[in-house]
C-alpha cells in the first residue's frame, strides 16, 4: 500500500510535468496548487478503489491477465474520480492532465506489480543455480 501511494503521489507531479514538458519552471503556481491541495484527498480515494478492486488481496507474484485488468479498472476509476473531484472543488488543472495522469498511474501501477514478479523470479533462478 505504501508504494501505491508514493506512485500516486508521484503520478500527480508526473501529470503536471508531463503536461508542462518536464519543464517544473513553466507549471503554473495555481495548477500546482490544485494538485497539492487535492492530493490528500486523491489518495485516500484511489487507496479505497484499489481496495474494491482486490489489487490488495492477490499475491502478486502470480500476477497475470486478472490482476492487470483489476489494475486497468482500478486506474481509470480512481482517474475518473480524480477529475469528478477537481471538477467538483473547483481546483483548476490542465485538461491533458487528467489523461497523462490516469496513463502514469496505470503504468506505474502495473509495471510496480509486474516488477516484482520479475525481480522475484529472477532471484528464485539465482538461489536455484
Amino acid at each position: 500500500m505504501m508504494v501505491d501511494i508514493v506512485i500516486i503521489i508521484v503520478s500527480n507531479l508526473m501529470g503536471l510535468l508531463l503536461r508542462f514538458d518536464l519543464s517544473p519552471e513553466k507549471i503554473e503556481p495555481r495548477f500546482l496548487n490544485s494538485v497539492w491541495s487535492y492530493m490528500p484527498i486523491n489518495i485516500i480515494l484511489t487507496v479505497i478503489i484499489f481496495y474494491i478492486f482486490r489489487m490488495y488481496h492477490s499475491l502478486w507474484r502470480y500476477a497475470g491477465i486478472v490482476e492487470m485488468q483489476n489494475a486497468f479498472s482500478a486506474c481509470i476509476l480512481a482517474s475518473v474520480v480524480q477529475l469528478g473531484g477537481l471538477l467538483i472543488l473547483d481546483f483548476p488543472v490542465p485538461r491533458s492532465y487528467y489523461f497523462l495522469y490516469g496513463g502514469t498511474l496505470l503504468a506505474l501501477t502495473i509495471g510496480s506489480r509486474f516488477a516484482y514478479r520479475y525481480l522475484r523470479l529472477l532471484f528464485r533462478k539465482k538461489v536455484d543455480t
